[in-house]
Order: C-alpha cells, then sequence, then structure tokens
C-alpha cells in the first residue's frame, strides 16, 4: 500500500479533481452535499473558524497493488474505512507521535478507534474512488480545521507518519510489504526511470551518481577528497550547504548537493537525502570514518520538534489573546447598550452580535459563536483581526449614540425646566392681573356707595 499525504489552499480545485473525474464515486462522506460546487460551499465554514491558516486542505491518497493477490477483492467498506483510518491515524500521531515508533501498536491503536468514535464528526471530509488506473486508489479529501473549536491538524513529519501508517496497514490486512522512504539506504528510480534504462542501456543519473559515490567514499579519505573525485573521475560537481540560523537548509544542519549533466545536456540538481539515506552529509562521513565537525543527530524528528514551533500551540496563542482584548470591550458595549434597555438580550452591530448567556457575553458572527467562555476564561473559535477591528468600531459607535442620548436628554430636560419656569409665570401674571381688577373693583363699589 502506497499513501500520498498532500496539503493545499484550494477545496475548489481539489473537490472537482476528485468528485468530476469519470468513474468517480463517493464511498463516505461526512458533508452534506453530494456535487463538488456544494461542498466547496460547506468546507468554506471550517475555513472561517482559522482563515489564517495556509493550507487548509488535506488531500490523502492510498493506492493497492494491482499485482498483490490479496487486493483483488477489496470492496469498498474496506477503502473506505482504511482511508478513515489513515486520516485519524495522522491525527493521532501529530498529538503523540512516539506511538507510532513503538514495537507495540496497541496503545496507538486504540487511540485512532477512540478518534474514529468520538472526534471524526468534528471535522469535513469525503472518500471517494477512482477506476481510472488498473490498481484500486482512493482519494480522502478533508478540512483540517476543527468545526468544533477551529483548531487546526499539524502536518509536521506527516509523510514520516503516513508512511508508518501504511505499514501497519500491510502487517494486519496481509497486504503486499514495502519499505518506508526512511528505511531505504539507496533510493530506486522511478518506473519510468527503469523503462528508458532498459530501452537505452544508460543508467539515470540518480543511479550514475550513487555509484560514483558508492565508489569514491572510501575509508580514510575526507569529504573534500571525494568532491574532488567526484569531480575528476565522473563529472559531477557538489556543493556542501552550510546551515546559517535556525531557518536555513535542513532547519540547521548541514547537507551536500550533487549535479551532472543527463543525456539531454541539461544539468540535473539532486541532494544527497533525494539519493537515499546512505547518501547523505552524514551518512557518507560515517562511510568515511572521520570528524569533520558535523555531528547529525540519530534521531533527526526529536531535533526538528525542538526548532519547530507546534502550529497547534500557536493558533491556540492567538485565539486566546484575541479573546482577552476583545471581551472587556463586549461588556462595556453591552453594559452601555442596557442602560437603554433594560431588557436587553441582544446587541447587533452589522453582522454581529452580543449575546446575553447569563453572566457571560457571546460574540456570534452570523449564526456562528466565535467567543464564548470555558470557566471563568475567555475562549475564542477562529476569531480574527477583521473580528477585533469591528468590534473596536462597534464600540465607538455604542460610545457616540450613548453621548447622543445623553445630549438629547439634557436637551429635554432644559425644556421641561423651562415650559415649567414659563407656566409658572404664566400663573403669576394671571393672579396678579385677578388681584388688580379687585381692588378695581373694590374701588368703584366704595364710590357708588359714596355717591
Amino acid at each position: 500500500m502506497i499513501g500520498k499525504v498532500l496539503q493545499n489552499n484550494y477545496f475548489g480545485e481539489t473537490a472537482r479533481y476528485v468528485l468530476d473525474k469519470e468513474k468517480a464515486r463517493v464511498l463516505k462522506k461526512s458533508v452534506l452535499e453530494e456535487k463538488s460546487e456544494a461542498i466547496v460551499q460547506e468546507f468554506s465554514l471550517s475555513r472561517d473558524l482559522n482563515p489564517q491558516i495556509e493550507r487548509p486542505v488535506y488531500h490523502l491518497v492510498e493506492s493497492y497493488s494491482y499485482k498483490d493477490a490479496a487486493t483483488q477483492t477489496l470492496d469498498d467498506e474496506f477503502l473506505a474505512d482504511r482511508a478513515i483510518e489513515h486520516f485519524a491515524g495522522l491525527v493521532v500521531s501529530s498529538r503523540q507521535p512516539e506511538l507510532l515508533r513503538k514495537e507495540d501498536k496497541t496503545e496507538y491503536k486504540q487511540k485512532v478507534d477512540e478518534f474514529i468514535e468520538n472526534e471524526l464528526y468534528e471535522y469535513q471530509w469525503f472518500c471517494a474512488a477512482h477506476e481510472d488506473r488498473k490498481h484500486k486508489h482512493t482519494h480522502f479529501v478533508a478540512s483540517r480545521i476543527n468545526l468544533i473549536d477551529g483548531r487546526c491538524i499539524p502536518t509536521w513529519q506527516d509523510q514520516e507518519r503516513s508512511h508508518r501508517i501504511c505499514r501497519e496497514f500491510e502487517k494486519d490486512y496481509g497486504l503486499e510489504q514495502l519499505q518506508s522512504y526512511y528505511e531505504i539506504e539507496r533510493r530506486s528510480p522511478t518506473r519510468k526511470q527503469i523503462d528508458a534504462w532498459n530501452r537505452t542501456g544508460i543508467p539515470p543519473v540518480m543511479v550514475k551518481i550513487q555509484d560514483a559515490i558508492d565508489q569514491e567514499a572510501i575509508p580514510g579519505r575526507s569529504i573534500e577528497d571525494v568532491q574532488t573525485a567526484l569531480k575528476e573521475n565522473h563529472n559531477i560537481d557538489s556543493v556542501v550547504v552550510e546551515p546559517e540560523g535556525k531557518q536555513s537548509y535542513r532547519k540547521g544542519k548541514a547537507g551536500i548537493v550533487f549535479q551532472q549533466t543527463d543525456t539531454k545536456g541539461e544539468r540535473v540538481r539532486m541532494s544527497g537525502s533525494q539519493l537515499g539515506r546512505g547518501y547523505t552529509l552524514p551518512a557518507i562521513s560515517n562511510r568515511l570514518e572521520q570528524d569533520i565537525d558535523i555531528k547529525a543527530p540519530e534521531k533527526t524528528t526529536e531535533i526538528e520538534t525542538l526548532v519547530q514551533p507546534d502550529p497547534l500551540q500557536t493558533v491556540l496563542n492567538q485565539q486566546s489573546e484575541y479573546a482577552h482584548r476583545l471581551a472587556p470591550q463586549l461588556k462595556e458595549i453591552f453594559d452601555r447598550e442596557k442602560t437603554n434597555q433594560s431588557k436587553l438580550e441582544v446587541a447587533t452591530y452589522e453582522n454581529y452580535q452580543i449575546r446575553s448567556s447569563g453572566d457571560e457575553l457571546e460574540l456570534y458572527r452570523g449564526n456562528r459563536r466565535i467567543l464564548g467562555y470555558s470557566g471563568n476564561e475567555p475562549q475564542g473559535y477562529g476569531l480574527t483581526e477583521q473580528d477585533c477591528t469591528a468590534v473596536a468600531q462597534f464600540n465607538q459607535i455604542s460610545q457616540q449614540q450613548a453621548l447622543e442620548r445623553l445630549r438629547q436628554a439634557e436637551i429635554e430636560v432644559i425644556q421641561i425646566e423651562k415650559g415649567e419656569e414659563t407656566k409658572k409665570n404664566r400663573e403669576y401674571a394671571v393672579e396678579q392681573s385677578l388681584q388688580e381688577r379687585q381692588v378695581k373693583h373694590e374701588k368703584e363699589y366704595d364710590l357708588d356707595i359714596e355717591l
């Protein structure tokens, strides 16, 4: 069984390639739709949860040898289940890589079964079979972004982990046993290269370079002696690539690159690792049995684990930072709006809603919750910088509206006070007029009596 692990940024192209091909058929799926365009729209839901993730598309290809008798009777159920198990194995081993490297795989398989039972539904995926080749093969396409919490599946060393998973399938289901690339000292030419070799009698450049290194890497020589011999005797150029910091070639480890002209007159460039494990700079140095101040670790995975940050933890830290930045602003907005509406439950701004949930506030983008609480801590579920900007604008508009309401209330109070003062003045004037009339009337009455 051969498993390929691909990642890309294009849900549309991947779904159309897998589903729109002639004789393609869906075996199993978690997405609701059947057509490629509709499925792409579904996948956009998970992408919105964590839009800053690069290459959110996981595309796993499982191929079975047509020469292996054991694969001739494999049904769709088996093919789909192995694809799902392949995906589950990658997720589990991304969390605990050591499980796949143990001789006893009992714990690893238990974790895989638990993932399929309890967590598989949290991801969007579909599995399809193609019948355009002689051998049976399936395509499993999934979003790396979890629908529940927006976290992304790490892909660190997933090629090696995929090879180990396939080797386990071969053992468990009686399939033809293959060697993984990390077990092969000398990489073999492709079928196309072998056919050309048989037809022309000229070996591929890769084989020529491998043979030349085998001939010249003699114990007691230095690496410089080997490079000189390769140039003079085989017309092969080589260069040792020294590290220049953590982001350099092979993450801080020195390497070697070889070049030779092929039959078409084109220069072919291949690194030591492309030739096989036995042709890397540390491997050649071991052949020479001479210390040239290059100490490559036996297990590169442990070193790379130290220098490469955990992508999952990076996303979680960013979501936490966004959530803690937004939480106090949400409270300000909601408290401010509630002074005007005592029974307020939802504060709305454009496509955003602040909803009251007991003593806590939740932020929604459309119908999707993007901020909530776990215990007393705010949690982000796919928050972005755009969300932070939108909430800041919401807060500013809310402040302006509150000030405007306050000014309007002050104006109304002044108008009421002026109205009351005017009313008092009118009442006083009427009373004075009545009193004056009363006095005048009494004087006229007294005068009439005298007359």
